[in-house]
């Protein structure tokens, strides 16, 4: 809980602040630890305790948290002592409040799974439902582990991702800039230049000349447009959830980063299904759980279907099988471990599949994406440069 104290140093100096703490005996030792004497305190009220599950968090601070209970834990520090330390320790102001949420709830009573349930922007239904078969077979620590792995994994993913759209990002911005000065800016002034130098221009630069009126008639209404068709789908996403599925399955079947979209989102699928199956937790609901973490529309879509085979007695390789979400590698893999008992290695080494495969499929893109944008930049302003100097040389020619 926060408090806000008035209290005095040693010199008589009037201080006041803020302290998130668990009670005001441990409000007061604080103070005094720090050099002052509490002289008045007063709760945050209940309302915006209450608003904590509003916020969100980084993945940064969820490993840390979990890579920190997980250690705090197997040294036989108490739930409790280590949450306490942990509140105290974190840089995060909105992660140390809902700590102290956490604290303040496991003392009236609940259980820590129960406690993080409360904030679920900050824990998903996967996290705490883990947390849950953790306290019930005795293994939190081991399942800390397992989301600190799984949330690494789950960086080192969007990592990849966006080192695969930052730098064709960043060349087609510059693309756009260059190219749009010298369309709205620099070719009008050059126009009655040229149209002066000679009378029938050759064809690239009236081609140029076109573009350049074109854009500086229209291309802010096209921009306005263009901002204006991705507030709407956005919107639309929002709104309507078969819209949404359609935008995910559309993201799926993209000609070139499709593949490597639909391998990242499988590898999350593997690794989630996985780590919760070797929690304990039985294929169904592990298969909800995982439908509702794989970030997807169309893919939960798909899971969810292989639920209800599942649920209806088939076993767990065939329905993937005919659902056709894994290729048949991956479903022998499913298979050898539905067999042999090891169901949760064989979808470790799914995971690895696909990771291995991500990796792969990103440093082939960037090494094709950047020379091609490079060359096509290249090339653009060939033909503008080319679309002005002709008709310059062509006049030279004549007058010599």
């Amino acid at each position: 809980m926060q408090y806000h104290f008035r209290a005095i140093d040693a010199e008589g100096h009037a201080r006041r602040g803020r302290m998130i703490a668990t009670n005001p005996a441990e409000l007061e030792r604080r103070l005094t630890g720090m050099g002052l004497t509490l002289i008045a305190h007063k709760a945050e009220s209940w309302q915006r305790r209450s608003a904590l599950p509003s916020f969100s968090v980084s993945r940064r601070d969820m490993i840390h948290f979990c890579l920190s209970l997980e250690q705090l834990m197997r040294a036989g520090v108490p739930l409790q002592e280590g949450l306490t330390d942990l509140r105290d320790s974190t840089d995060n102001p909105r992660m140390a409040e809902v700590i102290a949420a956490i604290i303040d709830d496991i003392e009236g009573g609940r259980t820590l799974s129960q406690a993080m349930a409360a904030h679920p922007r900050v824990f998903n239904r996967m996290v705490t439902g883990l947390v849950e078969a953790g306290e019930a077979a005795g293994m939190l620590s081991d399942v800390f582990a397992r989301l600190t792995t799984s949330l690494k994994r789950q960086d080192e993913l969007i990592a990849q991702a966006k080192r695969l759209v930052i730098y064709p990002a960043f060349l087609l911005t510059l693309m756009i800039g260059v190219i749009g000065f010298l369309m709205v800016y620099l070719i009008p002034q050059l126009s009655d230049f040229l149209r002066s130098l000679q009378k029938d221009l050759p064809w690239q630069t009236q081609l140029l000349i076109s573009v350049s009126h074109f854009v500086v008639d229209y291309g802010l209404l096209v921009l306005l447009g263009c901002v204006g068709g991705g507030m709407f789908i956005l919107a639309a996403m929002r709104s309507s959830p078969l819209f949404a599925r359609g935008v995910d399955r559309i993201k799926l079947s993209l000609p070139i980063f499709g593949p490597i979209y639909r391998k990242i989102v499988l590898a999350r699928f593997a690794t989630h299904f996985g780590m919760l199956y070797g929690a304990g937790i039985t294929v169904l609901d592990a298969l909800t759980l995982s439908a509702n973490a794989v970030g997807n529309r169309e893919v939960a879509s798909c899971l969810i279907e292989v639920r209800a085979r599942i649920a209806e007695g088939g076993s767990i390789t065939d329905s993937f099988a005919e659902a056709g979400l894994f290729p048949p590698l991956v479903v022998r893999m499913m298979r050898v471990g539905e067999t042999t008992g090891g169901l949760d290695e064989a979808l470790a080494n799914v995971s690895y599949f696909y990771q291995r495969d991500v990796d792969e499929a990103v440093d082939q893109m960037q090494a094709l994406l950047e020379p091609s944008l490079t060359v096509a930049l290249s090339l653009m302003l060939a033909w503008i440069i080319s679309a002005v100097l002709t008709p310059v040389y062509d006049m030279l020619s004549r007058l010599g």
